[in-house]
């Protein structure tokens, strides 16, 4: 499946220090639940990915901490 990224997404998984493969791996194995009719949240690892899926294309809106730095 292909995966667009927006800017706002690649920034904030610089600023957070989580690598495009990781994000990837937590929107294919992550737990998933459903905001809207397209749009999707994955969570694993201690991050949360938000991205809709439009027609076999993801694209990632943002990518966050779910849990305070240690």
């Amino acid at each position: 499946m292909k995966i667009l990224w927006s800017t706002h997404a690649l920034e904030k998984a610089d600023s957070v220090g989580i690598e495009i493969k990781e994000i990837e791996t937590i929107i294919r194995q992550g737990m998933k639940w459903k905001e809207r009719k397209n749009k999707w949240h994955a969570n694993m690892h201690g991050y949360e990915v938000v991205f809709e899926e439009m027609e076999g294309i993801l694209y990632v809106i943002t990518v966050y901490p779910t849990e305070a730095p240690k």
